[in-house]
């Protein structure tokens, strides 16, 4: 710690500008520029929900604009700002009192009505304060402001060895692997000491100084981890870079005050609290002060309430009546706060928005994914809620071979918490990896790695929910093809054609791969180690087409109509099937 004290005690802290306090009753909207309802929207209400009572349609209507001191917020990053002029323009958000006594949330983009959703009135109050600068705006907390005006502190050693003094004496303790962690990441050259010995010095000072201060610490020692993802990576940033006293502190400050309010919040286990709960950031999202927004939004409807499951539901539908999914986005995620004014995003998106407006109410929430589906392209993104909320068997990730939940000390593999799994051994040679892949978007993808060790490598947890074909790569050795049954059977493949044990394959026009069109060409490959190669195929008078075809390879079909997935076949009573991979 000595030396420490030597690197960092020359530091200098800048105070953040001042906040002003808004009036409560304050919203977005200015006299001189309300908003005026769309021709398509008023057409859709006057035609649906105000057909008997067309007067009363525009005192009916509350809309909802993200405020201007947010906005600002968000805009200083200049990706963000980027985001909100292209994302965040021709939308309508509004709440509608209809004339059959309830109130519902509408989204238009333009002329499009995108989502519409009946609300509850709890859920209307908290969008009211969701959509409201009042919690932005008002001034930090009475010890962020005191630290803040003290302006140059002793040093950010000093103040780190305080933080410390208040975790043992409130007898909380950090493991040793935390403990240099933190160490390394106050060292690196590049971390924002200022600021973070700001947000710490405010911390140490409050009534319940011991558990914010281990809570804060335990942050910046996985904050290395933690960063603003971009397409480029040579553009992404860091948070230990970026970091600003006055977001970290109400991060830390809220997730402890939640964790202490809430009738649940001393129920979920100290991990989950730590990775689930207090975490700064969705995943790769720009950095936002997005915590207090979402707190003091949810906290009120909450305080009176002991089931988690209603306050779970509560959070859930409130998100998905402002924020919907929508693919055709960015690969970057979108801000916490950005959400307000883009109202759509990727699954990944819709799962960080959810994720932290359960965690800003001490709701343990993370996200789940698998890297590539298995029996198709793409992959997805959910929200589960650790403890809380058992996984449901309603096929959530059911093509897949592989899921995992992210901490910030890497990938929890909870594939046989969704599907049924089975374990695939393949026999290898070396001290190197092997990697276990999937056909997605046309190519074999990495889903997990194992160890080479004692002459094999072992997956354990491979899903088996559905059939699929694997591949496992080995350097220095062939690759080798594998199905995996719903049985859990796993069976290995061969690679090229098979030589003998021959039988001859027909399809009729329309097959469970698709339809064959007669004018249009279409190819058959078999899966070898070199690469997927063509067969000698002979179209039929439908347009279908036949070839001899072994039981033990993989195939393909490539045309137009068809669906371009690996498929096994299997004969019984002398009856070829085709089973989709």
């Amino acid at each position: 710690m000595k030396q420490l004290a030597l690197l960092l005690l020359t530091m200098a802290l800048a105070a953040p500008a001042s906040t002003i306090l808004a009036d409560e009753t304050s919203g977005p909207e200015s006299a001189d520029r309300k908003p005026k309802l769309n021709g398509a929207a008023r057409e859709y209400l006057l035609q649906g929900h105000f057909k008997s009572a067309p007067q009363t349609l525009d005192g009916a209507l509350e809309f909802l604009e993200m405020p201007l001191a947010i906005r600002e917020h968000c805009a200083a990053e200049s990706w963000e700002k980027g985001q909100l002029e292209k994302f965040g323009v021709n939308r309508q958000f509004f709440l509608a009192r209809c004339p059959d006594g309830k109130t519902r949330a509408f989204h238009y983009r333009g002329d499009e009505r995108r989502n519409e959703r009946e609300l509850t009135p709890a859920q209307v109050r908290v969008l009211r304060r969701l959509y409201s600068e009042t919690a932005f705006t008002a001034p930090p907390p009475a010890e962020f402001t005191r630290a803040r005006e003290r302006g140059r502190l002793q040093g950010p050693a000093e103040v780190l060895l305080v933080a410390r003094a208040r975790c043992e004496a409130a007898g909380l303790k950090l493991d040793e692997t935390t403990l240099a962690r933190l160490d390394k990441n106050l060292k690196a050259e590049s971390t924002r000491l200022g600021e973070l010995a700001l947000a710490l010095s405010a911390l140490a000072e409050c009534d319940n100084a011991g558990e914010l201060c281990w809570a804060a610490l335990w942050t910046i020692s996985r904050m290395d981890t933690m960063s603003f993802a971009r397409e480029n990576r040579s553009l992404s940033k860091g948070d230990l870079t970026t970091v600003e006293a006055r977001a970290f502190f109400e991060n830390v400050y809220y997730a402890v005050k939640a964790r202490s309010e809430m009738s649940w919040g001393r129920s979920v286990s100290e991990r989950d609290f730590l990775h689930h709960v207090l975490s700064p950031r969705g995943t790769g999202e720009p950095a936002q002060r997005w915590r207090r927004q979402y707190y003091e939004a949810l906290a009120p409807e909450l305080k009176d309430v002991k089931d988690p499951a209603e306050a779970i539901k509560l959070a859930t539908d409130v998100v998905y009546s402002f924020f919907q999914y929508e693919g055709d986005t960015t690969w970057e995620d979108f801000g916490m706060l950005t959400a307000l004014a883009v109202h759509e995003g990727r699954c990944e998106d819709c799962s960080n928005v959810e994720n932290c407006m359960l965690r800003a109410v001490g709701l343990p929430a993370c996200q789940a994914f698998t890297p590539w589906w298995g029996n198709g392209d793409g992959n997805h993104a959910w929200t589960e809620i650790p403890g809380l909320r058992k996984v449901s068997g309603d096929g959530t990730g059911g093509g897949a071979v592989k899921i995992f939940i992210k901490t910030w000390d890497g990938l929890d593999d909870v594939t046989d918490q969704y599907v049924s799994v089975t374990r695939l051994e393949v026999a290898a040679t070396g001290d190197g990896q092997a990697s276990l892949n999937v056909f997605n978007h046309e190519q074999w993808r990495t889903l997990a790695r194992a160890p080479v060790a004692q002459g094999k490598a072992m997956f354990e947890k491979v899903g088996c929910r559905k059939p699929f074909a694997l591949v496992v790569k080995v350097e220095g050795m062939p690759d080798r093809a594998f199905a995996v049954e719903t049985d859990k059977s796993v069976r290995p493949l061969l690679s090229g054609q098979a030589q003998d044990g021959l039988f001859e394959a027909r399809f009729e026009k329309q097959c469970a791969l698709g339809e064959f069109r007669p004018d249009k060409s279409v190819k058959v490959l078999v899966w070898s180690a070199e690469g997927w190669q063509e067969v000698s195929a002979e179209r039929v008078s439908t347009g279908a087409i036949k070839f001899m075809a072994s039981k033990d390879c993989l195939y393909r079909l490539v045309g137009e109509g068809l669906r371009d997935r690996p498929f096994t076949l299997t004969e019984a009573e002398g009856t070829l099937s085709v089973t989709q991979r």
